[in-house]
This record gives structure tokens, C-alpha cells and sequence, in this order.
């Protein structure tokens, strides 16, 4: 049985910004999790499947939540990288964001550059990731994309392989769950 490799990239900030402001909830990762599993590993025949899942998080250490929400993804197998926020809006609902962009970049291109991943799937609706998107299919690769209805650039909404984050079962929690 051949293998198959499937990389997932998660861009917490931008899935957390994008479902706060839209959404008032938050992403339910195990939720997620399963939904990837099904996918990538549970419905596909003929193949040795290795899904590998790295989640991006900007990271303060001054904020409560920083160490438990990283155990949570941990704990579910996902690999956390940890990014800096080091930009400041005046809002503070985008800090880190771009740096978190860049690690993921640097992340993808590295994982294409070693040749053994087959399926490279992002989620985000960040634009910032479209040339490099073009990039991984100009290799014959697969690149997927899975994002947030209202906050995902167009031209990944074209692609065949574009999920909606909503069309996911259970992928959404009311904020004041975690509350409580």
C-alpha cells in the first residue's frame, strides 16, 4: 500500500479574528480534528495515510488563556509553533498576525522543498498565501484550502478543493462556553 502524506497548516489568528468578529464563537478543534481525520485518513482507500497537523499561534505570555488553549491542541496531536505578537493595533485583534504569516510560509516552503508531501492543505482565508498556493500545484501538488465564509480571499473560494470552516459539523462554540 502506497503512502500518502497530508500536511495541514492552521493559521490560528487568523481562524480566531475571523470567527470572533464574524461569528461571536470560536473554532471547536476537536471538532476540527475529526472532520481531518475523516477526510484525509478515514475515507481514503488504497493508501497509508500520515496527517500531520501544525497549528500556528501568536503567542503572549502575559495572556491566561496562552498555555491551556496550547494544551488543548497538544493534547488533540496537533504540533503548536509557537509565533511572536509583536505588532500592536489599536484594537489588538491582529497582533501577531503577520508574523504568523511568515512562519507558516516559511513552513510550507520548507515542506515542499523535502518533496514527500502530497497534500498540502491551509487553514485560512488569508490571501497573503495565494502565490504560494499557485506554487505547490506548479509542483504537482495537491493544496487545499479550508476558511471562513466571510473572510476568505476569492480567489481560493474558485479552487475545487475549497471548504467552507462552516461546512464543518460542530465547528463552532458560543464564546461564552469557554466562559463559564
Amino acid at each position: 500500500m502506497p503512502n500518502r502524506n497530508v500536511n495541514v497548516y492552521i493559521d490560528c489568528e487568523n481562524i480566531k479574528v475571523s470567527s470572533r468578529r464574524i461569528l461571536n464563537k470560536r473554532v471547536h478543534y476537536p471538532a476540527l480534528m475529526g472532520f481531518l481525520y475523516e477526510k484525509y485518513v478515514n475515507t481514503v482507500k488504497n493508501y497509508h495515510t500520515t496527517l500531520t497537523v501544525k497549528a500556528f499561534v501568536a503567542i503572549d505570555d502575559r495572556e491566561d488563556y496562552a498555555d491551556s488553549f496550547v494544551d488543548t491542541l497538544e493534547g488533540l496531536g496537533i504540533r503548536v509553533i509557537k509565533t511572536e505578537k509583536y505588532m500592536a493595533f489599536p484594537d489588538e485583534s491582529s497582533r501577531g498576525k503577520e508574523n504568523t504569516d511568515l512562519y507558516i510560509s516559511a513552513e510550507i516552503q520548507k515542506d515542499l522543498m523535502k518533496g514527500d508531501i502530497h497534500n498540502f492543505v491551509l487553514i485560512s482565508g488569508d490571501r497573503d498565501f495565494a502565490f504560494l498556493g499557485k506554487r505547490i500545484m506548479q509542483k504537482d501538488k495537491t493544496f487545499e484550502v479550508i476558511g471562513p465564509k466571510d473572510c476568505t480571499y476569492g480567489e481560493y473560494k474558485k479552487m475545487k478543493s475549497f471548504t467552507y470552516l462552516s461546512n464543518i459539523p460542530f465547528i463552532f462554540v458560543d464564546l461564552k462556553v469557554y466562559e463559564e
